[in-house]
């Protein structure tokens, strides 16, 4: 098609290839969904020059404004931006919906990789993927978990024996509760690892991220303390313990 074939034009040292990507024709292409297809997976699958374009697509269709979509005449008015933001939409959908496009990322170079998986029309992808209801579910499991870490740590801050009383050990289920998070924080550590440094970092630095790091280590932390010293008590620590752990629940909650 006609997008692909001028994105692999070769450099001739006039910057033919970025000219005739800059005029308005193909400023407005690139809110097309029609012109997205296999292709950019398989210049991507494909490697080293060819790889580099589609990431150059990539980048120019997350940074398609209001003036790509008018060709920049005149004033745009509400129409034309609810228009701009329907076209868009259908382009990030079309690129999120194409087999193996998360996939062929893995492949690229790892300057490559990092700038792709910072585009917007990748992270529109990735969130679409986690919004499926398998994911969905995965959540619901976590949040059932989660709450029985509340129950289980109140229970050792307050020295409660409620659950002691039916078989269940309140240390024990912290421990295993503990131990499946790191585990899981660590795996996906890996995997965004693999896609990017820059992606793993700003993972890691999401607020909420942080939040949920920070309530199972001091948690897991707390419920050893409580072990070790039966007859003492550090209530201020246990409330802000707790205070962490509602906010696990709020992030729960915006997920679903």
């Amino acid at each position: 098609t006609l997008v692909p074939t001028v994105f692999l034009v070769d450099d001739d040292g006039q910057d033919s290839r970025q000219r005739i990507l800059d005029t308005v024709l193909f400023q407005r292409l690139f809110l097309c969904a029609e012109v997205v297809d296999r292709w950019l997976t398989d210049m991507l699958a494909h490697g080293g020059v060819p790889a580099k374009r589609a990431v150059d697509f990539l980048w120019r269709v997350s940074n398609s404004s209001i003036d790509d979509f008018t060709g920049g005449f005149g004033a745009a008015n509400s129409g034309d931006w609810d228009r701009f933001y329907e076209r868009r939409e259908e382009v990030f959908m079309t690129v999120g919906g194409l087999k193996g496009i998360i996939a062929s990322l893995v492949t690229l170079d790892n300057a490559e990789t990092e700038r792709a998986a910072s585009t917007a029309t990748i992270w529109h992808a990735m969130n679409n993927k986690l919004a499926r209801p398998f994911v969905l579910g995965l959540v619901l499991i976590d949040l059932v978990l989660h709450l029985s870490l509340m129950i289980a740590f109140r229970s050792i801050a307050q020295r409660e024996s409620t659950l002691s009383k039916v078989g269940v050990k309140p240390a024990a289920v912290v421990y295993f509760i503990c131990t499946h998070y790191i585990l899981r924080k660590g795996c996906e550590a890996w995997a965004l690892l693999t896609v990017s440094v820059k992606v793993l970092k700003g993972y890691f630095s999401n607020l909420w991220n942080l939040f949920d790091s920070a309530a199972i280590i001091l948690t897991l932390a707390m419920t050893i303390w409580h072990s070790n010293n039966e007859d003492e008590y550090l209530n201020g620590c246990n409330a802000f313990v707790m205070g962490l752990l509602w906010l696990k629940v709020l992030g729960f909650l915006k997920v679903v």
